[in-house]
């Protein structure tokens, strides 16, 4: 009997992309696949795509039209949605990439392979492409999983679209709705995943990430991202993603005694001083690379994670 998966997909004018990726979703092999799309206000020529493919594939995907409320919210109402149960795995989907046919499979595969009956998060890599479809230069690099806990908190280790989670991990995803509305979806159910859970990792690109030429987003290009954090330290807002209120809060049961003594200290270093210099003195709280590090130990200094 083949697994039944549901792929959240938060859509916003995206048009006749959203076909091609809706398409590539469909025709996955070895799996009994569903869609949850929420529209987050889209044009009416988007509303009209995701609705005649709706029509076409009634009993395979199902639409949520809500108002503009960005990325970040919509992806949560998914994640806490009522029609989320019922399914084996999960996974994200963005509304622009295509999917190679054997990815969700792929990954599911590495989670059954294991005995072991915890939450599971697998995730794959990606081939970077231009709208073209042709490779790009700069091929973004992923790893197995954090090197530390630690690690895990400073850096945005998982790629959404990469990603596919067990029922068990649905279930302590679900336990907690996230107050800071800053932290992104894949940031989240990645940290979840890793810190209660085992993750597990498909080296092989598994889909094509495509790269727009009036793409906004810096996923993958590194010297964006260090503008992007950049400016936001200039303009007195956060650069970073800090989840510790978040973590504290609802998995405080779950944390190991180590993590909590971390976290309230990432919690409170706007207020304690001390606090402030033991996260900036600390060596195994770093990203990937010394320049990197530099910059986020900047930020905390500055009040700014």
């Amino acid at each position: 009997m083949k697994n039944k998966v549901l792929i959240l997909m938060s859509t916003f004018n995206g048009k006749e992309r959203i076909r091609r990726q809706i398409i590539s979703i469909l025709e996955q092999e070895g799996i009994d696949v569903h869609i949850l799309i929420r529209d987050d206000g889209s044009d009416t020529e988007s509303i009209r795509i995701i609705d005649q493919i709706k029509h076409c594939h009634p009993n395979k995907i199902q639409v949520i039209k809500g108002k503009n409320c960005g990325w970040r919210k919509s992806f949560q109402l998914l994640l806490h949605s009522k029609f989320t149960s019922g399914y084996d795995y999960y996974g994200f989907s963005d509304q622009d990439d295509i999917w190679m046919k054997d990815k969700v499979i792929s990954c599911i595969n590495l989670m059954k392979n294991d005995k072991y009956s915890g939450p599971k998060l697998a995730h794959c890599a990606a081939l970077t492409v231009n709208e073209n479809m042709i490779p790009t230069a700069e091929q973004e690099k992923r790893v197995a999983y954090p090197p530390t806990h630690k690690m895990a908190v400073a850096t945005e280790y998982f790629q959404g679209c990469g990603m596919i989670w067990n029922n068990e991990c649905m279930k302590l995803i679900k336990i907690y709705n996230i107050k800071n509305t800053l932290l992104a979806h894949d940031y989240w159910v990645g940290l979840i995943g890793y810190l209660f859970g085992k993750v597990y990792f498909c080296e092989i690109p598994k889909f094509y990430h495509i790269r727009y030429a009036n793409s906004q987003s810096s996923d993958g290009n590194v010297s964006k991202g260090r503008i992007r954090r950049l400016k936001k330290i200039i303009r007195n807002k956060n650069a970073y993603m800090n989840p510790a209120c978040d973590l504290l809060k609802g998995y405080s049961d779950l944390l190991i005694p180590e993590d909590k003594i971390f976290l309230k200290e990432l919690k409170n270093y706007k207020h304690s001083f001390k606090d402030k210099i033991c996260l900036i003195m600390d060596s195994d709280f770093s990203r990937p690379s010394k320049v990197a590090t530099f910059a986020m130990k900047i930020s905390l200094f500055l009040n700014r994670y």
